[in-house]
């Protein structure tokens, strides 16, 4: 990912995400040329070759803000347990989301803002998960510790920058949990909330789902101070679809990388049991055909909650510590 920092009080902001093509395989092609053509450019004639999806938001860093924190503290001397609104429970991140491009599986994404402060750091933070399904190990270029938020090495993005002032720019690493907290962040400014009555909000259940070019995203968070929040989430519509959590849908079969085959020839479930005062990225359906041509337009989502204080938190299929989709504190 890119780190920004500003020279000047309002700075323009232009940025433009290019992936490398791929081979049948959807693995990057580095130094090999495609059939010349005079007249159509390279990333028309060789369109199919992008299997890929891409897309980045752009957000302002800051400490965090301890509003959240006088909010939480405010409302549960109140007795509400419901706990603070998302917006405001995702302030003790010190995250903020300025802007982002669609997801798609395209040559290019493109997204244009304003940065306005030239104390913080703002980051320019990829959003591309199909990498997440690679077999291969990954590594970051940046020399930061695997697992991390970088692509594969055999995924390539390209950043274009266009600032209307100077600028200085950093090419860092961050850890998944990071990353984790970044997207919530995204998927929750953008995305969907899901209503399940007055009671269940009453009680914390937040879901966001952020629907793109090439699949969504889904966000679950648990506002309340005490009970713990089981959400299932069926994806449905898989139909060359795959997702982050592992699982792999096709029309005629579905299989689980760990070996067990979810339930329906074209769905996926999630259950994950979210502690309070917590959110979790819960999953990613990706689009992996070139230019998402043939993915099927019909995907949603079936949605069940319970809740209650006796429940440990688990998750199926299981997520790893501290990766991108374990929850995460926004308050304590």
């Amino acid at each position: 990912m890119i780190r920004l920092y500003t020279l000047s009080p309002k700075t323009q902001l232009e940025v433009v995400l290019h992936q490398q093509p791929g081979d049948e395989a959807g693995v990057g092609i580095s130094g090999r040329a495609a059939a010349s053509s005079s007249v159509t450019p390279r990333y028309v004639r060789a369109r199919d070759a992008y299997r890929r999806d891409i897309g980045f938001s752009i957000f302002k860093e800051g400490p965090p803000t301890g509003i959240a924190a006088d909010a939480v503290a405010a409302i549960e001397a109140a007795g509400d347990p419901a706990g603070p609104s998302p917006s405001v429970a995702l302030q003790a991140t010190g995250l903020s989301l300025l802007a982002g491009s669609q997801r798609v599986v395209q040559p290019s994404a493109h997204c244009e803002t304003v940065l306005e402060g030239a104390e913080q750091p703002f980051y320019v933070v990829p959003m591309s998960f199909g990498h997440y399904n690679d077999d291969d190990a990954r590594t970051c270029a940046a020399g930061g510790a695997v697992p991390c938020a970088c692509a594969s090495a055999t995924h390539t993005l390209t950043f274009a920058l266009h600032t209307s002032a100077p600028v200085v720019v950093e090419v860092i690493c961050k850890p998944l949990s990071w990353l984790a907290k970044a997207a919530v962040c995204d998927t929750v400014s953008r995305g969907k909330r899901h209503d399940f009555g007055a009671s269940a909000t009453a009680d914390g259940v937040q879901i966001f789902t952020l629907s793109d070019g090439c699949g969504a995203r889904t966000a679950l968070l648990n506002t309340g101070a005490s009970q713990t929040i089981k959400y299932t989430v069926s994806h449905t519509g898989m139909d060359n679809l795959l997702t982050t959590r592992g699982a792999t849908s096709t029309s005629n079969s579905v299989r689980n990388r760990a070996g067990r085959a979810p339930a329906g020839s074209d769905s996926v479930e999630m259950v994950d049991v979210v502690p309070p005062r917590s959110a979790q990225f819960s999953c990613v359906t990706v689009a992996p055909m070139a230019c998402a041509a043939n993915v099927s337009r019909s995907w949603g989502h079936s949605m069940r909650v319970a809740y209650g204080r006796r429940m440990e938190e688990s998750h199926e299929p299981p997520v790893q510590a501290d990766g991108l989709h374990a929850p995460f504190r926004f308050a304590t």
